[in-house]
């Protein structure tokens, strides 16, 4: 939007009269004049209220109307300030006809805010119908600017940020979500993700990526074990080339809770005697490195294991065995959060009762092995037995459920 400045309100543009050849012959009369009017006619700005360190253009309409024939070359117009300094000038701008104008844009900016006291400055040569010089003149136009001060920039928004965990159990590792969404209309870069906690619960872990690109979304996956049941706050920074941010998540950690059946099937298929494990996790922790081993009536038993059961599942194998047994004695290890568990199991036929049956529990928390004295807080059996007779073979059912709390 333009402002037009015009003399109301402000210095009257200067009119230059200029008496050119003027001879008073007595008794005849006058000769000839050439009367020439040079002014500047009105000065606009090209915004209402210019912003500091923005550009803003002054333009002057410089207006001729001679009475004569002559015109007015422009020689210079400048703007300076109320202590004479200099913004802008321009140079050599051509010659203005009898009963025309001419508008020169001066474009310059200001560093700060306030009120600007400017005076437009216009210098140029009077000149007759054949080109001569007649004279050297010059007008003046005072303008007045307000310019703002400049508003502060909106911020970009920062990325967000969430956390997804499910309830934790003490000693066992549990995946950990770190969702970072950029919002924005450009990328970030050099992003590191960092998962930690208050008091150092957790081992800190970092995750990089180099771009993130706008409008776009990135999961990382941290794996974190808790080392004690109680509340776990999860706090997640993210730092990115223009910032960071951070945000907290609070989950709950359990107890292990370590609950564990185990089921034995023997049978013969086409001649061969097999044996058939099952172990079933009803607890709330993963198992690792499950081992089953054990002796039958004749012979010990052919091994079998499971790299990792996880908790509210079952494992089932089934492996060759060199014996064909009426009772069974069972040992199973494996590894549940930071404990390593041992169980034996003896059944026994049509023979087994509370008396006859024992059930051991071992258990240590280190490296050297297996240590005596945890026993197991609720042990049930269950055994049945079942013999048919037919061209495949005979079979018997050995099962026993083992429950560890």
């Amino acid at each position: 939007m333009q402002r037009q400045i015009h003399g109301v309100g402000f210095v009257s543009a200067i009119i230059i009269t200029i008496l050119v050849g003027s001879v008073v012959i007595a008794g005849v009369g006058v000769a000839s004049a050439d009367v020439s009017y040079i002014s500047i006619s009105q000065v606009s700005v090209s915004e209402d209220e210019p912003v500091a360190g923005n550009p803003v253009t002054i333009t002057p309409t410089i207006l001729h109307s001679s009475a004569g024939n002559g015109g007015f070359q422009v020689t210079e117009a400048v703007l300076v300030t109320s202590d004479g300094t200099r913004l802008v000038e321009v140079n050599n701008l051509g010659t203005i006809g009898a009963g025309d104008s001419l508008k020169v844009p001066l474009r310059t900016s200001f560093e700060e805010a306030g009120e600007k006291h400017l005076t437009v400055r216009v210098r140029g040569n009077v000149v007759n119908s054949s080109g001569t010089v007649k004279s050297v003149e010059s007008v003046e136009y005072p303008v007045y600017v307000d310019v703002s001060a400049p508003s502060d920039p909106t911020p970009e928004a920062e990325p967000q940020v969430s956390v997804n965990a499910d309830t934790m159990v003490s000693g066992t590792s549990t995946p950990v979500r770190v969702t970072v969404s950029n919002s924005r209309d450009s990328e970030i870069s050099d992003v590191a993700v960092h998962l930690s906690s208050a008091g150092d619960q957790i081992e800190t872990q970092t995750k990089l990526q180099p771009i993130l690109s706008a409008r776009n979304m990135s999961t990382f996956v941290f794996d974190v074990t808790p080392t004690s049941p109680g509340e776990l706050d999860l706090n997640a920074t993210v730092e990115y080339d223009s910032g960071s941010t951070q945000v907290t998540r609070t989950v709950d950690v359990v107890p292990v809770q370590d609950d564990i059946f185990i089921d034995a099937v023997m049978t013969t298929n086409n001649g061969t005697n097999v044996i058939q494990y099952q172990v079933t996790n009803a607890g709330n922790a993963p198992i690792h490195n499950v081992l089953i081993s054990g002796e039958g009536s004749n012979a010990d038993l052919t091994r079998a294991s499971f790299d990792t059961i996880n908790a509210s599942s079952t494992a089932t194998t089934t492996v060759p065995t060199g014996t064909s047994a009426s009772s069974l004695a069972l040992n199973v290890s494996y590894t549940v959060g930071s404990q390593n568990q041992y169980i034996t199991q003896t059944v026994q036929g049509d023979a087994l009762d509370a008396s006859s049956t024992g059930v051991e529990s071992k258990s240590s928390t280190g490296l050297g092995g297996i240590l005596n004295g945890m026993s197991l807080t609720s042990i049930g059996l269950l055994f049945g037995g079942l013999a048919a007779g037919g061209a495949v073979g005979h079979r018997h059912r050995l099962r026993s459920l083992l429950r560890k709390r």
